[in-house]
C-alpha cells in the first residue's frame, strides 16, 4: 500500500482511521470538487467539468442531480453516456473557481507556476509513499493553493480549530518525497472560498516547519508500525492543555504576508 497525505494525516486521529483512509475511504465533499477545480485550473489550466442546471420542475431530491438545465429523462440519458457527477461541479461553483483562480494567479504573477511530475513515489523511513503533483514547486520552495472562508484573515485560531491546521505538513512531505533541500521558504496561497474571493500569501516560520517535519517522521513512522502489525484500534484518552487550538498550540501562529511571492 502507498501512502499518501491524505490518508497519513489521519494517523494523528488513530490506526483505524488512518487505514479507512487509506484503503479509499475518504468521501469527497463539494468544498473538496472545488479545490480541485481550482487547482486543475490554476496549475494545469483545465477548466472544471459543469453539470447542467436541472430545471425546476423535476424535483428530484439527490444532491448529485442539482444542477441539471434537462429533465428526468435526459438526465438518465446523460448518466447513461458514462458521465458521472461527482467529477463534475455546478455551474455556480464554476463561477466561484475562476473568481478564486483570477485571486491566485496575481498572487503568482511574477512566477510561473508549474508540476514537477505528474505524480511522485518515494520509500521514506521504510514506508512506501507517493502522492499527485498538485503543489508548485519554485526555486527548491513548496507552495501550494487553499481554500478558506473568510474568517482566517482575522481569526487564526479558527482556522487551527478547522481541520484546516496541517497544511505545511503537506509542504515538507512533498520535499521529502522529492530529496529537496530542507528551506523556510514554504507557503501557502490561501483564497477565500467566499465573494470577494480575496488571495494572500501565508508563510511559516522556520521553527513551524521544523515541526512539521519532526511530526511527518513520526507519522510515517507510526503509519510502518500500523501496516505492519495490523493495528486498528482507534482513538483513546486526549488532553489538551490550555493554549491548544485544533492540533497546534496558539504560538505557532504563522505570518501572512500579501507580498507577492519573490524568487530566489
Amino acid at each position: 500500500m502507498e501512502v499518501h497525505y491524505s490518508s497519513l494525516k489521519h494517523i494523528e486521529i488513530s490506526p483505524r482511521h488512518f487505514l479507512h483512509a487509506a484503503e479509499g475511504g475518504i468521501t469527497q465533499t463539494p468544498a473538496m470538487k472545488v479545490g480541485s477545480a481550482l487547482h486543475a485550473l490554476v496549475l494545469e489550466g483545465i477548466s472544471p467539468k459543469i453539470m447542467p442546471r436541472l430545471h425546476k420542475s423535476w424535483k428530484d431530491e439527490t444532491a448529485k442531480a442539482r444542477g441539471w438545465e434537462g429533465g428526468k429523462e435526459s438526465y438518465i440519458a446523460w448518466l447513461g453516456a458514462g458521465n458521472n457527477p461527482d467529477d463534475f461541479i455546478t455551474v455556480e461553483e464554476a463561477e466561484r473557481v475562476h473568481l478564486m483562480a483570477v485571486s491566485v494567479r496575481e498572487q503568482l504573477e511574477e512566477i510561473p507556476p508549474f508540476e514537477a511530475e505528474s505524480s511522485w513515489g518515494r520509500v521514506l523511513r521504510g514506508v512506501a509513499c507517493g502522492g499527485k503533483s498538485d503543489i508548485l514547486t519554485v526555486n527548491g520552495a513548496v507552495w501550494d493553493v487553499k481554500t478558506y472562508g473568510q474568517g482566517w484573515i482575522t481569526d487564526y485560531a479558527l482556522m487551527l480549530a478547522s481541520k484546516k491546521n496541517f497544511w505545511p505538513e503537506q509542504l515538507v512531505m512533498y520535499e521529502m518525497g522529492h530529496g529537496l533541500e530542507p528551506t523556510d521558504k514554504h507557503g501557502n496561497i490561501v483564497v477565500e472560498s467566499q465573494a470577494p474571493y480575496c488571495a494572500r500569501i501565508l508563510r511559516y516560520s522556520p521553527e513551524r516547519l521544523d515541526q512539521a517535519r519532526t511530526r511527518v517522521e513520526r507519522w510515517i513512522d507510526a503509519a510502518g508500525v500500523v501496516l505492519r502489525d495490523g493495528d486498528k484500534s482507534g482513538p483513546n484518552e486526549f488532553v489538551a492543555g490550555p493554549d491548544f487550538v485544533g492540533g497546534h498550540d496558539a504560538a505557532d501562529e504563522p505570518n501572512f504576508d500579501s507580498i507577492p511571492i519573490e524568487e530566489g
